[in-house]
């Protein structure tokens, strides 16, 4: 009798203010769209983009989990000073005041009232970050993601999360055949699409196995 296979809940982040091409959606849309839920996986992918949403974001993370049911989650983001694989350990209890797409102010409120200062991954990112570059993969890691959204969802995620098994890993820019995304992306540091999949798909199966 075939095991069930770990469900895996991958998210990104559609437009925020001056950019409308968030490379995280770029990622994620062309990942469902080749297929990745095909039978030769290991695992079943699920996908989710989210808004750059002060308010409805908490919810749809939320609904995202409650309807998943996932065993593990990887959410992306884009931080324009990436050099690869920027994966993050912690989430911090923290927002700030810059707008998100709708234009509204963030308050710099906990994400949680009351709840710890940080959240921690429970996944092994130090084993991860050298599976990764013995694989030849550009990747770093970060006990900051921020205060904007990206921070958030990651501390969202690592509180709805099952046994904290979510990873949040920021990305630079992804050059695709139609270009650079985001087209206002400066500085020469970027993933083509190809290297981007495959860092993607070598990062889960690092964690499914």
């Amino acid at each position: 009798m075939n095991q069930p296979k770990t469900t895996v809940l991958i998210t990104g982040f559609g437009p925020f203010p001056g950019t409308k091409d968030n490379p995280s959606a770029v990622l994620v849309n062309h990942l469902a769209q080749e297929n990745l839920a095909a039978a030769r996986h290991d695992f079943r992918p699920v996908f989710e983009i989210l808004l750059t949403d002060w308010r409805q974001m908490p919810s749809a993370l939320l609904q995202a989990y409650n309807r998943h049911r996932p065993d593990l989650a990887l959410h992306l983001g884009y931080a324009a000073r990436a050099e690869g694989f920027q994966l993050e350990t912690t989430g911090h209890n923290r927002t700030c005041e810059q707008p998100d797409i709708a234009g509204r102010e963030g308050t710099g409120a906990p994400v949680i009232a009351g709840g710890p200062a940080t959240l921690k991954t429970s996944l092994p990112v130090d084993e991860l970050e050298k599976q990764l570059s013995a694989r030849g993969l550009s990747v770093m890691h970060s006990d900051d993601a921020g205060r904007y959204l990206c921070n958030m969802a990651y501390y969202l995620a690592l509180h709805h999360a099952p046994a904290r098994k979510a990873l949040f890993v920021h990305i630079p820019a992804i050059k695709t055949e139609n270009g650079l995304f985001p087209k206002n992306h400066q500085g020469e540091n970027h993933l083509d699409l190809a290297e981007a999949h495959k860092g993607l798909l070598a990062i889960i199966r690092a964690l499914v196995n």
